[in-house]
């Protein structure tokens, strides 16, 4: 599924800063992918989620954003914590 977001929502991305205007959903067995904009050169381009950040906004209270995807939890991380809430154990 893809959905014009309205309004574009500003993202930091691996090739710079730009708007999402779209977002693809595959399922639930898939990352959703952002199509993004480049400020910078015009660029169209398309990332899944581990792969971008929201910009910092002052107003909501965003002041700083961590780019070290370290201080991130991994896939594995996310999905051993899932797991563990529903009581299953012996998929970790």
């Amino acid at each position: 599924m893809i959905t014009q977001l309205n309004p574009a929502i500003p993202l930091k991305t691996p090739k710079g800063d730009g708007f999402a205007h779209f977002l693809i959903d595959y399922s639930q067995e898939h990352h959703l992918y952002w199509v993004v904009f480049i400020n910078e050169t015009g660029e169209c381009w398309t990332f899944a989620n581990p792969e971008i950040r929201i910009q910092t906004n002052y107003t909501l209270g965003r002041n700083t954003l961590s780019s070290n995807p370290q201080n991130h939890p991994s896939d594995k991380d996310l999905h051993i914590h899932h797991f563990k809430n529903l009581g299953i154990n012996n998929h970790i």
